[in-house]
């Protein structure tokens, strides 16, 4: 009988009207409409199985609901199943099957105030044995889904999908990395990256010994989903988020996008690249990695911020469980996204003061393109270069852009491990910015380099500069140590008390607004203070030699020699004070010899091997923390004509 069991043909058919069961001990509550079962043998064809003649089982729901406590409640209308399988079946290989599924319309509140709605889904798989190993088993799927949406109500986060397309394969992880070696050996892997690669696959069975039973441990699955729109809404990043129709591949361990296009409230992110260790993050805490090119219209900063300080704050109210309660008949206000659009922007972009705290598991290289940039109100545009965000930092290669306050290059380095204190490091250089925009939009700047605001017009600043930051995002000036260079041409210097006093003492032309021909400053900022290295200023009928220190309590000590003037003979003048309370004194010369050739290669000399000594030790800092931007840290030869010596 067992030799002919494939050659009997048998069917059956059950038709319910309705049944309805209720299990109080088991807490399941079962309602059934419409239903008809068939199982019996047919002449179906099946190309995945490569056989003829299946056994076969069909089932047809009109309603199914299903309630499992307070836990599970799931409500399914035009419910349709099938599963085919041969007649002939050997128990020592895997057991072919074919199913389907498809349902109207599906609505499911899961454990955790999770809640699944879906539109017309239809839904077909199989599973069959290796080609290499009749006990090895192989499984595929694909889904297509009019409309999807994922809730989980207690974060206020979900995701609606639309007119959705995945394909899926599975094997077990073992098979696949067979695979891949066999791949590799094809492709003409080398011998020393085959066994590193093995060394590694060693180290990865190791730790998985603890968990076995982890389905992401002992399957591989690789596939594909298409889709129209992805929409995102979310408590813990409160602005609009969707993508629009794309197609991503992947596999347990990496997703590949090609041309994605993320709208993020106002900005939009075109990725195209590799997200990989997806396993290793999910299984042991390892990092999450990516490589994307990133293409960009508009990001905006400003909301992006404030969305994500505004999410931290939900989840700390989250953690504190002084969250309000929510009504799951209200899920359809989470969809809507005027709840969420004017969260951000109602609120002003002066509020952005928390510190951003970078994700220890991300490790995401980043080459930038982005037409425009807002940040406060700073204007970027054609923004390009390299971004690196690893070990809690963020890390900026080689950034070029024009704004509206000039252009510039910009190699930054941005560290906080806690949300109280950050640690920065950066290289700029700044070509024909306007002095009033810039202290504007970056006041620490005037504290930092306080004379710029008795200046009108367009500078160079190349500074390089290491400080901390505190949480509400204010430098620490005592943690400040820099080196700047600042050039000019055609300045104004504007009126003030300092200048007022000094313009009646030398008697200048114009005594409220003066042209300086040329401007070319030196500065070294430390131990809380600031050295002005001597400079040449060329205004009215005069040559000044300046230099001095400038303390960050605002108090400031300058030497001015009065090198040429309509007075006969060379003068000094000293200034001590602040500039509420300052007194000036007419002094010995003290850079007399300025204008003599020789002193000045020798001087020249000496204070660039004192601003190249500044900028290597901050250097040195930057390779530290990110060692991949030392060969982007920029050789900055600065102009030194005008750069003097104080005279003994």
């Amino acid at each position: 009988m067992n030799s002919r069991f494939a050659k009997v043909k048998s069917s059956g058919n059950l038709t319910v009207d309705r049944f309805k069961a209720f299990s109080k001990p088991l807490g399941v509550d079962m309602y059934i409409a419409g239903a008809n079962l068939f199982v019996g043998s047919t002449e179906n064809e099946s190309k995945y199985l490569n056989a003829k003649g299946l056994l076969s089982a069909n089932l047809s729901v009109d309603t199914l609901n299903i309630k499992y406590k307070d836990e599970i409640s799931t409500n399914i209308g035009g419910l349709k199943m099938v599963a085919n399988t041969t007649p002939v079946i050997d128990t020592t290989a895997v057991i072919p099957m074919t199913a389907g599924l498809e349902f109207d319309h599906l609505r499911t509140k899961l454990p955790d105030s999770t809640w699944m709605v879906a539109g017309k889904t239809v839904l077909k798989g199989g599973i069959k044995a290796s080609s290499t190993d009749k006990r090895i088993p192989m499984a595929g799927a694909t889904i297509s889904v009019d409309t999807l949406k994922y809730i989980l109500i207690p974060l206020r986060t979900g995701m609606v999908l639309t007119e959705s397309q995945f394909s899926l394969e599975a094997l077990p992880y073992r098979q696949a990395i067979r695979q891949q070696r066999e791949r590799r050996i094809a492709a003409g892997d080398t011998l020393r990256t085959r066994t590193t690669r093995r060394a590694n696959r060693q180290r990865s069975q190791v730790d998985s010994v603890a968990s076995s039973n982890s389905v992401l441990r002992q399957w591989e699955a690789r596939g594909q989903v298409r889709f129209k729109q992805l929409r995102g809404f979310s408590r813990l990043f409160p602005i609009p988020m969707y993508i629009d129709e794309t197609s991503v591949k992947f596999n347990t361990n990496n997703m590949t996008l090609s041309g994605a296009r993320l709208h993020l409230g106002k900005s939009d992110f075109t990725l195209s690249g590799e997200l990989s260790d997806i396993r290793r993050a999910m299984l042991r805490g390892g990092k999450l990695k990516a490589n994307f090119e990133l293409e960009s219209d508009l990001i905006d900063c400003n909301q992006l911020m404030l969305a994500i300080g505004k999410g931290l704050q939900f989840s700390d109210q989250l953690a504190s469980n002084s969250v309000g309660a929510f009504s799951e008949d209200s899920i359809s206000v989470l969809e809507t996204d005027h709840l969420l659009a004017n969260t951000v922007d109602s609120v002003a972009t002066d509020s952005i003061s928390q510190l951003f705290v970078v994700p220890k598991f991300l490790d995401l290289t980043l080459h930038t393109n982005a037409k425009k940039i807002d940040f406060k109100d700073l204007k970027l545009e054609d923004v390009k270069g390299e971004v690196v965000i690893r070990d809690q930092s963020i890390n900026l290669s080689d950034l070029c852009m024009s704004s509206n306050i000039g252009s510039g290059d910009l190699t930054m380095v941005y560290t906080t491990k806690t949300d109280q204190e950050a640690t920065m490091g950066f290289e700029l250089s700044l070509n024909d910015i306007l002095v009033e925009r810039l202290i504007s939009l970056f006041p620490d700047i005037d504290t930092l380099v306080p004379m710029l605001r008795s200046f009108e017009g367009m500078v160079d600043c190349q500074m390089t500069a290491t400080c901390k930051a505190d949480s509400p995002m204010s430098v620490l000036l005592p943690s400040v140590n820099a080196s700047c260079y600042l050039s000019g041409k055609n300045m104004v210097l504007l009126d003030g008390e300092t200048f007022t006093e000094i313009s009646k003492t030398l008697m200048f032309k114009n005594k409220k607004r003066n042209m300086i021909d040329s401007i070319a400053v030196d500065l070294a900022i430390h131990d809380n203070k600031i050295e002005v290295f001597p400079f040449l200023v060329e205004m009215d009928r005069y040559k000044v030699a300046v230099g001095g220190t400038h303390n960050l309590d605002m108090t400031f000590d300058y030497h001015l020699s009065v090198l040429k003037s309509p007075v006969p003979f060379k003068l000094g003048i000293d200034i001590k004070g602040n500039l509420d309370d300052f007194k000036f004194k007419i002094v010995k010369c003290k850079y007399k010899d300025f204008l003599k050739p020789t002193k000045q290669a020798e001087l020249d000399s000496t204070r660039r091997n004192v601003r190249e000594e500044i900028r290597e030790t901050i250097r040195k800092q930057i390779r530290e923390a990110a060692p991949e931007l030392g060969n982007s840290l920029s050789e900055i030869h600065p102009h030194t004509h005008g750069h003097v010596e104080e005279s003994t």
